[in-house]
């Protein structure tokens, strides 16, 4: 496809360079090349339905990406879209942009969605002026571990007793099982399509960035009753899930499983811990209020219908 801005290709392994490097201009911990190929080969093949890079004669100008993702409602791909700073404001995004919503449509999907922090007020202005809609509104709330004063710990009620997954002995099936179920009922994953074990196994055990020790169990005479779970980030952790069975919710175990998680990652060194909530989980966010992880930034969740 060429036009008199530029040229739009499919992506090929000789711009993992050049991808890499937009993409370190949006990430908040920039990302190698070697750690992107490996990342690469660890994802599902579905994942990716489309990759485009937009060439302005051999510079690569602007990238985009259409995905797969269990964060986002199944009508809908997620749109990831890059124009490098020296280029703006001549076209490249809008004419990138169609070319991937015309790849949309011939995959059946029904639009698509991305996110942005409400803080980038140019790129959502932007984004709006394409017909992008806020659907969802996300807090990040984190914990700066030299912040003093921080709250004492919360500790699980009389007969539940925490234990990590880098004890042996542990079943990764029934984890998994048990995570598939908790998942499904958080308010955090509403609207979203149901994790595959495929999914959670990719995720909590597979990831680079999972520890078995940094996946904690709540167990009730053997039974698992609540489950959280954090990853690392180079010297940051981030709290990626927090479930509690429905009859055992109320009794403190939520807050006394992210507060072990919050101890390991203070022992491993990290300069905070973080966590995002849908700004309707109002129970999520009391908690995270308690245990002093405090509002950082929002996150907006846009949509577009094709």
């Amino acid at each position: 496809m060429q036009g008199g801005s530029g040229v739009i290709d499919p992506y090929r392994p000789s711009d993992a360079h050049a991808w890499v490097t937009l993409l370190n201009t949006v990430r908040r911990q920039p990302l190698g090349v070697e750690a992107f190929l490996e990342r690469e080969g660890s994802r599902s093949p579905q994942d990716v339905q489309s990759r485009l890079v937009l060439r302005l004669g051999d510079t690569v100008a602007a990238i985009g990406q259409l995905s797969y993702s269990p964060y986002v409602p199944k009508e809908f791909l997620r749109l990831d879209l890059i124009v490098d700073e020296r280029h703006r404001k001549i076209g490249l995004g809008g004419k990138l942009l169609s070319a991937l919503e015309t790849q949309v449509v011939a995959n059946g999907f029904r639009g698509i969605y991305c996110e942005q922090d409400q803080g980038n007020k140019e790129t959502v202005g932007w984004l709006r002026q394409q017909g992008f809609e806020v659907a969802v509104r996300r807090r990040e709330s984190c914990l700066d571990f030299e912040e003093p004063n921080r709250p004492p710990p919360t500790m699980p009620p009389v007969g539940i007793s925490l234990v990590d997954f880098s004890s042996s002995g542990l079943d990764w099936e029934l984890l998994f099982q048990f995570l598939q179920n908790r998942l499904s009922e958080t308010p955090d994953l509403r609207d979203m399509p149901p994790w595959t074990i495929d999914r959670i196994d990719e995720i909590f055990r597979r990831s680079p960035n999972a520890r078995p020790d940094w996946i904690i169990l709540a167990l009730c005479e053997g039974d698992p009753v609540g489950v959280s779970v954090m990853h690392q980030h180079t010297s940051d952790a981030y709290l990626y899930f927090v479930g509690v069975t429905p009859a055992f919710r109320g009794r403190n175990i939520g807050p006394a499983l992210m507060q072990e998680l919050i101890r390991k990652a203070s022992l491993a060194g990290c300069q905070h811990v973080s966590i995002d909530n849908r700004e309707d989980n109002a129970a999520a966010l009391r908690i995270n209020d308690k245990l002093g992880l405090c509002a950082r930034t929002v996150r907006l969740e846009l949509r577009k219908w094709t």
